[in-house]
Order: C-alpha cells, then structure tokens, then sequence
C-alpha cells in the first residue's frame, strides 16, 4: 500500500480520515512503542477513541504511547491526562486478556519513572484498581458552577 511509505503521523491522519480502521490498526500492531510515543496526541488521541471498541488492543497501545509521551516530557501539569490514558490501557488490555502487556507498562513506568511523586501516586492506585478515571472538565465545571450559586 501506497500509504504506508508514508510517515507514522500522515499514515495515521490519512486512516483517520478516511475511517480505515481495521488497516490502522493492524499497523499500530506492527509499530515499535517509541515510534508511537514520538507523535503527538493530536494525532493519536481520536484514532485511540474510535479503535477502543473493535480494536482494544491497537487502541491501548496508543494510549500507552500517549502516556509514555506526556512522562517523558517532564511536564507535572499534564500527568492527569497521563493517568487517563494509563487508565484507558488498562482497561483495554484487560477487557482483551493480555494481562502481560500491562504488566509490562508497569514495571517499564515503575523503573523509568519512580521519580515523579506527583504522578506515580495515582499510577499505583490504578495499578492497584483504585482509581477510575478522573472527572471530565464538563463535570468539574457543573460541580464548580453548582458551588458558586449555592
């Protein structure tokens, strides 16, 4: 196929648009985890919504790569999306049996990552199944909005 010979991101971006799925995914497979962490979320974050439901495992393994990404940038202010995601491949993994592959997320993030108090917390509580996803921003707002006017 012609537009495999492309760049991760264009090849991605063009599945995208033109909802071809099961090829995507099926190259997602294919890709190397630092392949995927190198490209930004804009690019993988719609992609990883529409492949969670037929393509868990194509789908967590770009949320990984999501989540490694926002880890390796040092930035403290984002690892609550880093948590979402992390969350998300868990579920994904589980929900397709490959139990192994989250486990490896885990000692990966534990050894590369112990560092960071401010994220690893909340990772251990998801390892733990403690934790869900953290509330929307539409949810944050209504229940900041209902404060203000009470």
């Amino acid at each position: 196929m012609e537009a495999k010979k492309r760049s991760l991101p264009d090849f991605i971006k063009l599945c995208t648009i033109t909802k071809e799925w099961d090829i995507l995914a099926e190259h997602i497979l294919q890709v190397k985890h630092d392949e995927l962490e190198s490209i930004s979320h804009y690019t993988t974050g719609e992609p990883a919504k529409k492949l969670s439901k037929n393509y868990p495992i194509a789908a967590a393994k770009l949320y990984r790569a999501m989540g490694i990404r926002i880890l390796s940038s040092k930035k403290s202010k984002y690892y609550h999306y880093a948590i979402d995601h992390f969350q998300k491949a868990k579920n994904l993994y589980q929900k397709s049996q490959l139990e192994e592959e989250w486990i490896s997320i885990v000692e990966s993030v534990r050894k590369d990552h112990y560092r960071k108090y401010s994220f690893i917390g909340d990772f251990e509580k998801i390892v733990k199944g403690r934790i869900s996803t953290p509330p929307s921003f539409l949810k944050k707002t209504k229940e900041q909005w209902r404060k203000r006017i009470s």
